[in-house]
């Protein structure tokens, strides 16, 4: 499984359940849908469960939590995060403060962008 892979199903299958789940990747790392994308973050490490802070998965924490993440993927955990749900209530609409109306948002076509969230083939 490929890093692009693991984003895109971990995508699909976040943006399918109620605003607020987290994947449960680890005992100390979640990912949540933030409406646009696939936020991932560590947990607080005194055990209280709180997220701490957001990361990238970049190649470097693809290669040491690969295997981590396969085994997520065949045996999946989400649970429901209140401070999740609130973020994302509070959160401003995606083009808050741009100015120019007119804008159009891009089209981009499976396979083509380098983003996976964005390159994801929706369901049929």
């Amino acid at each position: 499984m490929t890093r692009h892979d693991f984003v895109r199903q971990l995508a699909m299958m976040l943006r399918d359940l109620p605003r607020g789940t987290t994947a449960d990747l680890s005992d100390c790392m979640v990912a949540y849908w933030s409406g646009y994308s696939v936020v991932f973050a560590f947990l607080c490490d005194r055990g209280t469960g709180a997220i701490d802070e957001e990361f990238d998965i970049d190649d470097y924490v693809w290669e040491d939590w690969r295997p981590a993440f396969e085994s997520w993927v065949a045996d999946p955990v989400f649970s429901s995060r209140p401070e999740v749900n609130q973020w994302l209530m509070d959160a401003p609409p995606h083009e808050a403060g741009v100015c120019n109306r007119s804008a159009q948002p891009t089209l981009v076509r499976h396979g083509l962008s380098s983003d996976p969230v964005k390159a994801h083939k929706p369901f049929s």
